[in-house]
């Protein structure tokens, strides 16, 4: 969040210790994290929970600049009901860029959701857009990226599993849209789904341990994908993204559709980084946002290999 009050602000934010210098510290340490995990400026960034344009722009403005960011931009979150959510997701790409596409969620559009969120389905609040970002590669074909943030655990599985599916649906959707057009697409679906470890089959995901995830909120053609996590070269320093109690916890994902295992465009080999240096405490856990570190998330990497002469895309 900026320094800005809103209103739609997390709670720890409207704190009167936060203000214009606490900003500037956080752009800072996030800015630190991200040099860190890929110096010299991952190809393609992707950062969830921020509260909209300003951040982005300060960001680059003052700790990005001239780092090669052609692209920089956050999703917009309009919706009928509501004039925007509390954050958003946002893209920063030295890529060329050939379209951007806004994924918006309706809850009410699930009759399961009202049920188990215990008001009328046009009292529901808006849930984050996903946003979808078609990049433009060397052999003249298209990765497209997907950078979501799902709703959380926060109340219980249930009382939010109709959220979760709401918004698996619309993705399952697109993405089988251009499954259709052409089955060796190049798919990537990255950011916090809030979804960890075997068996997380509430609301549209499920994540094997033998390294496959589906995405399959309703009943019929569920979308294979393949988990960084469970990638054989995968070998991170610490077993999760994020840190609670007591256990670690993949809640941020990478996913890949089969496309990425062929030569054409861009092809996954394998690996993912878990960035930890001068991110943990003394206990080895993430420092967060409340000790003046960039978050309670771990930075992922991980290198998508071009199939035409240059270099890879992190």
């Amino acid at each position: 969040f900026d320094a800005v009050a809103d209103g739609s602000e997390y709670p720890e934010f409207r704190d009167p210790r936060w203000g214009e210098r606490a900003y500037r510290r956080k752009l800072a340490a996030v800015a630190d994290a991200l040099h860190v995990a890929a110096p010299g400026g991952a190809d393609l960034l992707l950062l969830q929970e921020v509260e909209g344009p300003r951040v982005v722009s300060d960001l680059k403005r003052f700790h990005l600049q001239g780092m090669g960011y052609r692209h920089v931009l956050a999703a917009p979150t309009p919706n009928a009901r509501s004039p925007r959510t509390a954050t958003t997701v946002a893209v920063f790409s030295k890529l060329p860029i050939r379209r951007v596409g806004l994924l918006q969620v309706d809850a009410a559009a699930d009759p399961l959701t009202s049920a188990y969120d215990n008001r009328s389905r046009a009292a529901l609040p808006p849930l984050r857009p996903m946003l979808e970002i078609e990049v433009a590669l060397l052999d003249g074909s298209s990765l497209f990226l997907f950078n979501v943030h799902w709703k959380s655990r926060r109340g219980g599985a249930a009382a939010i599993s109709g959220y979760r599916r709401a918004a698996a649906e619309v993705l399952r959707r697109r993405v089988w849209a251009l499954l259709r057009a052409d089955p060796e697409v190049d798919v990537v679906i990255s950011g916090d789904l809030n979804a960890s470890g075997a068996g997380s089959a509430y609301g549209g995901i499920t994540v094997s341990a033998h390294g496959m995830t589906r995405l399959s909120p309703a009943s019929t053609q569920p979308i294979p994908l393949v988990s960084a996590w469970h990638h054989p070269l995968s070998a991170p320093e610490v077993p999760g993204s994020y840190h609670f109690r007591g256990e670690w916890q993949q809640l941020d994902h990478m996913l890949f559709s089969a496309g990425l295992a062929k030569a054409r465009g861009l092809s996954y080999e394998g690996g993912l980084t878990v960035v930890t240096r001068g991110l943990l405490t003394a206990a080895g856990l993430p420092r967060g946002s409340r000790m003046g570190g960039a978050s309670d998330h771990l930075p992922l990497v991980v290198e998508l290999r071009a199939a035409a002469p240059g270099a890879a895309a992190r």
